[in-house]
């Protein structure tokens, strides 16, 4: 036994090496892995069962403590893995979202749809843009001549940029579980001399048939 190997943390008690590779390769990686208090409770009673029956009652005693004594740290880890689980899963079914399901999502500026009745709101939903350099110089250029070639550009522009946002308004309310938003409006905020933000807002509701 090769004492003093290791101490489990807030104690003076040493632990042989064996049992410090045994915690490394085998024991923290199967508890780390554990997705609920349940199976974690499950996992450490088999694990010290084994373990202490091959290493003898004083190691059964250590492991017991150092896996409680991991618990914390456990639940921070479940976390961040269900937090990149759930950004994973967002970022698959945002990927599965073709352009036909964002040209025939329902929407309205109102907020009802005849025929229909809604059977839960889910949540608020935006897109933005921001439409950058040049684009306010060429509003004040064309202000004049509120029907020639410049005036046309920049509304076209100002167009394309409300498409997108509301693009990115309804996906957002595809991944929110709806199947239609209400409320629609668009906002503007001026960011700077050459910077507009282009603002898509609504309510992402699930509606049904009457």
């Amino acid at each position: 036994m090769d004492a003093g190997a290791y101490r489990i943390p807030d104690s003076s008690e040493a632990v042989c090496s064996s049992c410090v590779k045994l915690l490394e390769q085998e024991i923290d990686p199967k508890i780390q892995a554990t997705d609920s208090d349940e199976e974690l409770v499950y996992i450490k009673s088999q694990l010290i069962e084994q373990y202490g029956r091959l290493n003898g009652p004083s190691c059964q005693a250590y492991l017991e403590r150092y896996i409680a004594s991991q618990e914390p740290v456990i639940k921070k880890i479940r976390k961040k893995r269900e937090e990149e689980n759930e950004k994973k899963s967002l970022e698959e079914r945002n990927s599965q979202i073709t352009e036909e399901d964002i040209n025939n999502y329902m929407s309205t500026s109102g907020f009802n749809f005849e025929g229909y009745v809604i059977k839960k709101y889910c949540r608020i939903v935006n897109g933005y843009v921001v439409l950058e350099t040049g684009f306010l110089s060429e509003f004040a250029a064309s202000f004049n001549d509120m029907f020639g070639e410049e005036s046309n550009a920049f509304a076209n522009k100002m167009q394309i940029a409300q498409e997108a946002a509301m693009k990115k308004m309804i996906r957002q309310s595809i991944l929110s579980g709806g199947n239609a938003v209400i409320g629609v409006n668009f906002s503007y905020v001026k960011f700077s001399s050459n910077m507009i933000g282009v603002a898509a807002n609504g309510t992402s509701v699930m509606i049904e048939q009457v």
